[in-house]
């Protein structure tokens, strides 16, 4: 029997502890939201940080090419070659001989009907205007009975069966506009197996072939405006086009026009310096690094790309391991306890969010941010009372005795020092002297 107060007791042996799956499920969860952390992290990228620069920047090491390859063109100007090499390629346009001859074909039937129906004397006027009208072009009662005049009806047919055979032989078009045909002066033209470069100006559109037949019409009936009308009744059901765009062969043939552009400005060596310590980057530094980079980039193999993620997991897993015993020898009441585990596990994204921010996405490193203090620290020389005179004192120059061992004046270094490369100071009386 216990008191209470008293402390509990262990468990009898041979009895098995209860097992808390909640709490186990907790810290579960807790330690693979960490080791998914760890893995996700992109990592510093070498590569990227040695052969990311851009145009204008200062290179930070010297760059050898490590193997032989080939420069590759920026996205940009090869994008820009290549739509202009597509652009150069005029559209090709295809004769339809189908579409002439059935066209010619319909209008000698229709000539054939219309003379036999004109010149037949035994027919009244009225059945001649109705049987004209039914021939299967549509006709205006005014134009039928201009029609119906043999001789007008015979000088019409002729000079329109001429005009047809003109418009076909050139080609027939659906439409220009501006004299351009898809914006394009010249074009493709395909007939059969044999091709060649047609100017825009020698085709005639539908509306170009009217207004040349208007024209025609008006010199043959000059004065007679309903055998003008008549005419271009006549032609509007017969000028269609004959030539068709063919858009699978001009898209073939741009296509293949983008794929004979140069994808490479030229090629690199093997040892080949790309870029000295120091030196400003231009523009074909860029693009070597580039292409270098990418070709590092491919080259790589599912190991690379494996074991980085792993060897973060084993890492954070260590982290875990070491804190988790720590907790467990020195603060069990802590290790108890799956806010805290949580707290902490909070904590450590954090950090580690931060850390790849300023790292990874800022660009800071211990070696950059020691070479800027650097660059801030040694070129300042002070004049006043304590002065720096040599780069590798780090402590302050007094005016009696300098930190480095050597014996000065007051005011200013002394003859060995100013004799030395390792003094840099600069007389206090104003007068300043070059680094020696």
């Amino acid at each position: 029997m216990t008191t209470e107060g008293s402390t509990p007791l262990p468990s009898l042996p041979g009895r098995a502890r209860p097992v808390h799956w909640r709490n186990l499920l907790v810290r579960s969860l807790l330690v693979g939201a960490l080791l998914a952390l760890a893995a996700g992290l992109p990592g510093a990228s070498r590569m990227r940080d040695k052969y990311g620069y851009r145009e204008g920047d200062i290179a930070r090491e010297r760059i050898v090419a490590p193997f032989d390859f080939r420069v590759i063109k920026d996205e940009t100007s090869l994008r820009r070659e290549q739509q202009a090499a597509a652009s150069a390629v005029p559209p090709v346009f295809a004769v339809d001989a189908r579409v002439s001859s059935e066209t010619l074909n319909r209008f000698a039937t229709f000539q054939e009907q219309a003379l036999a129906v004109v010149l037949d004397p035994e027919m009244e006027t009225a059945d001649r205007l109705q049987r004209l009208r039914t021939l299967g072009v549509p006709l205006s009662e005014e134009a039928a009975a201009a029609l119906a005049t043999p001789g007008r009806a015979r000088r019409a047919l002729r000079e329109l069966g001429a005009l047809l055979n003109e418009a076909f032989a050139a080609g027939v078009v659906a439409e220009k506009r501006n004299g351009l045909l898809l914006g394009y002066g010249s074009v493709t033209l395909r007939e059969g197996e044999a091709e060649q470069a047609r100017p825009v100006g020698l085709l005639f559109d539908r509306r170009e072939a009217l207004a040349r037949v208007e024209r025609r019409a008006k010199g043959v009936f000059a004065g007679d405006p309903a055998g003008v009308r008549m005419m271009l009744e006549l032609a509007t059901p017969f000028v269609q086009p004959n030539v068709a765009y063919d858009r699978a062969e001009t898209e073939y043939r741009r296509v293949q026009a983008q794929g004979s552009v140069l994808t490479m400005v030229g090629s690199v060596q093997k040892d080949e310096l790309i870029v000295d310590a120091n030196q400003r980057i231009d523009h074909a530094a860029v693009l070597k690094l580039r292409s270098l980079r990418d070709i590092e980039m491919a080259r790589r193999d599912t190991p690379e790309f494996l074991y980085p993620p792993l060897a973060r997991m084993l890492l954070m897993l260590l982290f875990i391991a070491a804190f988790a015993t720590y907790l467990r020898m020195e603060l069990p009441a802590v290790f108890r306890n799956n806010a805290m585990l949580a707290t902490f596990t909070l904590l450590t994204a954090v950090v580690v969010a931060v850390a790849q921010v300023l790292v990874g996405t800022l660009g800071l490193s211990s070696s950059r941010c020691r070479s800027r203090w650097d660059r801030w620290w040694w070129p300042r020389c002070w004049t006043s009372g304590r002065r720096w005179c040599s780069r590798s004192c780090w402590r302050w120059r007094s005016p009696r005795w300098s930190s480095c061992g050597r014996r000065s004046c007051r005011w200013r270094c002394s003859a060995a020092s100013r004799r030395s490369t390792r003094c840099r100071g600069y007389d206090i009386a104003g007068i300043s002297r070059a680094p020696t």
